[in-house]
């Protein structure tokens, strides 16, 4: 009993935490959790360039 007393005062703050924060901590596939400008840039840079790379498509050739 005594160690129910201790650990509710922590499982209520975590409760508290999750749901204020629960988009943050767990974030739905596909978006970036950290947000430099410089990550960004090169999360959305290498999908292109995978989903080009997967299709046959050379992405950064060009004729000219």
């Amino acid at each position: 009993m005594r160690l129910l007393y201790k650990l509710l005062p922590i499982l209520f703050i975590i409760s508290i935490v999750i749901i204020l924060f629960g988009k943050t901590l767990f974030p739905a596939k596909g978006f970036v959790l950290y947000g430099g400008d410089l990550s960004d840039q090169f999360f959305y840079w290498k999908s292109f360039y995978i989903n080009n790379i997967k299709t046959g498509i050379i992405p950064f050739w060009n004729p000219y």
